[in-house]
């Protein structure tokens, strides 16, 4: 081989050892990025659980001592359940009982007092008023019958005086937070609070119940990363 093709060969080696270097810089930074990208979503993720727990938390200090009085459930998804069929509505009524209206009048101060705090503004995505009504052949009356309940109770909130009272701003943020949704006998429970459609359980006659249910905007989130990563 003569001194000429071993300085070309030697000036190729060094050209491809460059490149591959190249290479190697690029796929570093390439996984750098992706590793920075999902600590960020970690950490936002991390936020909202600790979030969601402060919310939580909030409910029971709030309503604990509430739960036999009221006859509710505070769950973990952040929702309330109020249970007592027998201080809801009458028999296949839409209309609010003195009692129901008596509890109403207390909890939604406290409840509207807990949303509005600052820290929750950009954590909250909805606030579901869901009306539930027992086991009945015809299906279809049922929604229109727990929808007309959960109108009720949307209604009473709005005709409350500690809405009354708020901003314009805070009105309107709670209007567009609160909805009222009617889900018939579709989501019964058994004795457990189990969905019998699950438990294959009796339905029990907490299936009677209307549910205040915060859905917070980290299930956005979540859906976001589950879509950017197919």
């Amino acid at each position: 081989m003569s001194s000429r093709q071993v300085t070309n060969w030697i000036s190729l080696s060094d050209m491809m050892t460059g490149l591959m270097l190249v290479f190697l810089l690029i796929a570093v930074l390439s996984i750098s990025q992706v590793v920075v990208r999902e600590q960020e979503r970690q950490d936002l993720l991390d936020e909202y659980d600790l979030s969601k727990e402060e919310i939580y938390s909030d409910l029971e200090d709030t309503f604990g001592e509430k739960k036999t009085e009221w006859g509710i459930e505070i769950d973990r998804d952040l929702s309330i359940k109020f249970q007592n069929p027998d201080v809801l509505f009458g028999y296949l009524s839409a209309d609010i009982s003195p009692e129901f209206s008596l509890i109403l009048e207390e909890f939604i101060p406290l409840y509207l007092g807990i949303i509005n705090k600052e820290k929750y503004q950009d954590k909250i995505k909805e606030v579901r008023v869901e009306g539930h009504t027992a086991d009945w052949d015809d299906y279809m009356f049922t929604v229109k019958l727990s929808q007309e309940r959960a109108n009720a109770v949307l209604s009473n909130i709005l005709n409350n005086s500690y809405y009354n009272n708020l901003d314009v701003k805070t009105k309107d943020k709670i209007k567009f937070w609160f909805t009222a949704n009617g889900l018939g006998n579709g989501r019964t429970l058994d004795k457990e609070g189990e969905f019998t459609y699950y438990s294959n359980k009796d339905i029990g006659t907490n299936s009677r119940r209307v549910e205040f249910r915060i859905v917070t905007t980290s299930d956005e989130l979540i859906e976001e990363i589950i879509n950017n990563k197919k």
